[in-house]
């Protein structure tokens, strides 16, 4: 299923209940405002729980059409006591770690 299909779903569901809300409950959607953004705007999910609750494959990659991963994050810096700690340490050649 992709997008325009779901969208369709969405809004003859929406036409038959005549409320947002109990047509994402209809869905297994949480919120009503992702509901009418499907249906309305075209939204793509991101979330890769809901994509596969709502029967939608993995994200793509718009210009090359490969399927998009998760980004690895960056480790983040080391935090030291203070300036003062870090000086001394550079200064006396201590391996910071």
């Amino acid at each position: 299923m992709n997008i325009a299909q779901l969208a369709r779903q969405l809004k003859k569901h929406h036409a038959e209940s005549r409320s947002w809300r109990i047509t994402a409950q209809a869905f297994g959607i949480e919120n009503k405002t992702t509901a009418y953004r499907i249906a309305c705007d075209g939204y793509d999910p991101a979330d890769p729980e809901l994509r596969n609750k709502l029967g939608l494959g993995p994200r793509t990659c718009p210009t090359c059409n490969r399927r998009q991963y998760q980004r690895s994050r960056k480790p983040k810096p080391i935090s030291l006591a203070s300036k003062k700690e870090l000086l001394w340490r550079l200064a006396n050649r201590e391996v910071v770690q």
